[in-house]
């Protein structure tokens, strides 16, 4: 991979956590997107397992940092998510949309799971009934809504970007 091409992902990662912290508010129940997310999954989908995994832990400790929690909590679930994105996309055709889809929103699910499980090993409080029956279902949905045309965005630089 050429560094113009780690440069424009990388600006590209900084412009998705800016409209995920600041824009995503006006969403509905505070079942916000996580856009982060579903960039990740699409990196497992196309890049090599070394490449993949350093971007999952950057955009992890990214994500750790603009939430303002325990520093870690996010890095260890998006390496997690990456390997199991990465993994399931051998198992099955995954670059079709429907498969993108089903892919980004049940990961989602999956990485809230993780997050609680590594927050009550941190200490944090945790509300698993709430966020279970209401909230962790419509984000799934909500992110793999909004992952799709994200998809398309980073496929077409990931494509016309080159060395």
């Amino acid at each position: 991979m050429n560094w113009q091409r780690h440069v424009a992902l990388l600006c590209l990662i900084l412009a998705i956590a800016v409209v995920q912290t600041t824009l995503t508010v006006l969403l509905w129940r505070g079942a916000q997107p996580d856009l982060l997310l579903a960039t990740l999954i699409l990196f497992a989908l196309y890049m090599n397992p070394a490449t993949g995994s350093i971007y999952a832990f950057g955009m992890g400790y990214l994500q750790d940092i603009l939430t303002g929690g325990t520093v870690g909590i996010f890095m260890t679930g998006r390496i997690v998510i990456y390997i199991l994105a990465n993994r399931l996309s051998h198992q099955f055709y995954a670059k079709s949309a429907a498969a993108q889809f089903l892919l980004i929103a049940l990961l989602t699910v999956a990485d809230a799971i993780i997050a609680a499980i590594l927050s009550a090993i941190f200490g944090q409080s945790v509300v698993l009934h709430e966020a279970i029956v209401w909230h962790v279902p419509l984000r799934a949905v909500i992110t793999a809504l909004m992952g799709m045309p994200l998809f398309y965005l980073i496929r077409w630089l990931w494509e016309h970007i080159t060395g």
